[in-house]
């Protein structure tokens, strides 16, 4: 109003949610007030206590400022008059109270007419703050942003998504402006900022492609761009470092083992009754798909096991059994990072065992089902041959109900099979 004395204000843009920016919107009322839609519920939030940079003065740590606090401070008469009931305190609520919402909210991009001039309101994503906003002058070729990613380090704000700020960096990248200004005052040319968004693209360009072939950190660094003689080189190992972490790729696999599936049994058989068990190992097999995040795996897995002989003998009433189980198996847990040569995965799970039996007497012949659920216990080596095909040595241990004479403990199928990496994308 100073700057511009007799000139009505007609909006009140809100860049980002910080007090010394937006504090004092309510002195221009009824100019309509417009923001990101993600704004107003971070305004809610930000309400809940002081503005951070008054809470180094809250020495007492009860959430507000109090008379003795506010001494320490020189604060302008307008934030003193928010003290709304006079008692010489500052809540959060009367300090926030001359921000009020945001009464009309854009999604991505909006174009204001004012007059002959336009103002473009940009969201450049969450990486600088859920709420703010990019304002583009389009006939001036000017662009203001509250904030900015340092200039030759920019992956160094290790609060950044490395996510965000590639869409922080590509949006500003994309408006055709000469000059960005920043609510510090600062003037920035628009090469830095194009140097700034190659550098981040190149970086996490590099990142993308090896995490999608399966590739090491070190051999992520041997394969990226040194960028010397730039500003860059000083952090490019730290900053190859971060962005691979970020990129961890969900990983789907599919699988299939040949198995040695053994059984041990419990001494299911009562008294007057004789067992015999003619073939507790035999080969079994399996086959599954996978799906794998950061060091976290979940499988489902499909395991027919081998065909099981026993006999049960009462006096005068012998009987033989021939029964075979499959195993249909989900399994959750942790494991190693699937870049190195050797992994390995601890997993626990649900198991659906239908055992399919024929009973034999000397009289007659009966199949039957029998359906029980269990738990496995499974663990997993891998050996890289390359970065998408692996050697497996899986094994897993099923508690097993006593569904037949001689009554079953559990079942322990091991062996050796191969993995193979269907498909990888990075978020």
């Amino acid at each position: 109003m100073i700057r511009f004395p007799q000139q009505t204000v007609r909006q009140i843009i809100y860049s980002t949610v910080d007090i010394d920016r937006i504090g004092g919107a309510a002195v221009f009322k009824p100019a309509p007030t417009i923001a990101h839609r993600t704004f107003n519920e971070r305004l809610s939030e930000e309400r809940q206590a002081l503005p951070r940079k008054y809470i180094p003065f809250d020495r007492n740590v009860n959430g507000r400022l109090e008379r003795d606090e506010m001494a320490n401070l020189t604060l302008p008469p307008e934030i003193l008059r928010r003290d709304r009931n006079s008692d010489g305190h500052l809540t959060p609520a009367e300090l926030w109270s001359g921000a009020p919402p945001a009464a009309r909210i854009f999604a991505n991009r909006e174009v204001l007419n004012l007059g002959d001039r336009q103002v473009e309101l940009v969201y450049p994503g969450p990486g600088r703050g859920s709420g703010d906003t990019l304002i583009f002058f389009p006939a001036e070729r000017i662009l203001f942003a509250a904030s900015y990613p340092m200039l030759a380090a920019p992956f160094q704000d290790r609060s950044m998504r490395v996510p965000d700020l590639v869409r922080w960096s590509n949006t500003v990248a994309a408006l055709d402006f000469d000059t960005l200004l920043t609510a510090e005052g600062e003037a920035l040319a628009r090469s830095q900022l194009i140097a700034l968004n190659d550098y981040v693209n190149a970086v996490m360009g590099n990142v993308a492609s090896a995490r999608k072939r399966g590739l090491s950190l070190e051999q992520t660094l041997r394969n990226t761009p040194n960028f010397s003689n730039t500003p860059f080189a000083v952090t490019r190992d730290g900053d190859i470092t971060f962005a691979y972490d970020q990129a961890e790729p969900v990983i789907i696999e599919a699988y299939a083992a040949t198995l040695i599936d053994s059984l041990s049994f419990d001494q299911g058989c009562t008294s007057g009754y004789t067992c015999h068990v003619t073939s507790p190992t035999g080969a079994a097999k399996s086959v599954g798909v996978g799906l794998m995040w950061r060091n976290l795996q979940a499988t489902a897995e499909l395991s027919p096991g081998h065909q099981v002989e026993s006999a049960l003998s009462v006096p005068g009433l012998p009987s033989r059994y021939a029964s075979r189980d499959t195993h249909v198996t989900v399994l959750a847990g942790w494991r190693s990072p699937p870049t190195n040569r050797l992994s390995v995965a601890a997993l626990l799970g649900p198991t659906f065992i239908r055992t399919n039996v024929v009973a034999v007497s000397a009289t007659r012949s009966v199949r039957y089902e029998i359906q029980s659920v269990s738990w496995t216990l499974g663990g997993e080596l891998r050996v890289a041959i390359t970065s998408r095909l692996h050697v497996m040595f899986p094994v897993r241990v099923t508690n097993q109900t006593a569904t037949l004479r001689p009554g079953r403990g559990s079942a322990t199928r091991a062996g050796v099979g191969l993995n193979l990496t269907v498909f990888r994308w990075v978020p």
